[in-house]
Order: structure tokens, then sequence, then C-alpha cells
């Protein structure tokens, strides 16, 4: 994947007004209803388990639903595009396991959705974050982590899901406004999960929503 990025790797600190993770599902629940989307929430278990089964089609999706936010690197008094794929790639470790709890013989397709407030965390950090680095217009890259152990750790846990969805929120709002719709190519359930996001971009939030099709393994 060779996107140009718009997230620089340091970031001054701004002053975003956020939401609970409870009202950020809330949220997510009425983007769901409002594009017809059947959902039903999975019951707290002793090993932690996803949030929803959604309902599309002749099939179920596991879905999990996380709030990533940025956190100051005390170090340098910023916000780092480190800092944030670090954030992205635990919770990415931490659905797997649920995931697995829920369904370990991965017999349906599985959706781990983001919602974020803050508008430097956004579809293009996560983008930056599969891909391994920020790169430039110039084709060089910024923190460029492809050959780390880290990275190819990373890139084993997005084998293990299917799609992801990144929702920008405005928090005073309470509202999503911009929609990326992640599909992983070498995906078992592609059809499945590509129905569903079909399903939801018939309602799109802006005209910046994306598609991106992420290849197996792809840095």
């Amino acid at each position: 994947m060779r996107a140009q990025s718009h997230l620089h790797q340091s970031m001054s600190i701004v002053d975003v007004p956020s939401l609970p993770e409870g009202r950020l599902k809330q949220i997510f629940c009425r983007y769901l209803s409002d594009r017809g989307i059947r959902f039903e929430s999975i019951p707290e278990k002793s090993s932690k388990t996803p949030d929803f089964w959604l309902d599309h089609g002749d099939g179920r999706i596991l879905s999990e639903l996380k709030a990533p936010e940025l956190h100051l690197d005390r170090a340098v008094g910023m916000y780092t595009w480190k800092t944030s794929l670090h954030k992205l790639q635990d919770h990415c470790r931490t659905a797997v396991k649920q995931f697995s709890s829920e369904d370990p013989a991965r017999k349906h397709p599985r959706l781990l959705a983001f919602m974020s407030c803050h508008f430097q965390l956004n579809l293009h950090s996560f983008r930056d974050a599969i891909q391994g680095g920020v790169l430039k217009p110039d084709g060089t890259w910024l923190a460029d982590l492809r050959a780390t152990d880290a990275y190819r750790r990373w890139l084993r846990s997005i084998d293990e899901i299917d799609a992801f969805l990144w929702l920008q929120v405005n928090a005073e709002r309470e509202e999503p406004y911009q929609a990326g719709y992640f599909i992983r190519q070498g995906s078992p359930h592609f059809e499945a999960v590509d129905g569903l996001f079909a399903a939801l971009r018939l309602r799109p939030l802006s005209a910046n929503d994306q598609v991106i099709i992420m290849a197996s393994g792809e840095n």
C-alpha cells in the first residue's frame, strides 16, 4: 500500500473534545440502525468477548468496537506517529483474542471498528499503520517500521481480521462525519464484508469516505 499520508511524524497538541466509549458505542449502534444493519450485543463472559453480532445478508459478522485516543509522548511533549501506531497495534491484538474466544474456528467474518473524536487520529493514521510508516509525497519514508519485528507481528494480527471500519466522530454533535472501509483482500470472508460495506455506503457520511483493499502482508 503506497498511499500518501496526511499525518506528520509528530503533531502539536490540540485540545479536542472527546466522548466516553459507552457513548461512542451508542453512536455506532445508531449508525448501523440508520443503514438497516441489525445487531445483537454479545454478553460478557469470563474471557473477553467481541461487542456485537451483525446480521447482514445470509450470514452473521462478529464486530468489535475500539475507541483509540491520542496519548502525549512525554519525552518530546507532542503526539507522535509511533505512539499512535503502538496504540492501534494493541487494540488489534486484543480484538483478535476477543474474536477467537467467541469463534475459535473462525467460521464467521471479523470486523474491527474504530471510532476517533480527534481529527489528528484518523483513517490516514490507520492507513499509515498498515503500511508500516508515513510515506511522503517525494517517495521517502518517515518513521519507517517495515523491517521491524513489531511490524511483522502487526501484520500477523491484521491477517486474523477480515475488515476494518474507521469512523471519524464530531464529539460536539455526537455523530460520525467520515468513514474509511478497509477490506483484507486475502480474507476468506471477503464477499460477506464487502456486502456489508456496500450496504453501509448506501448512506455515505461524506464525499471523503474511502474504500481501501488491503493485500495480506502488504507494506
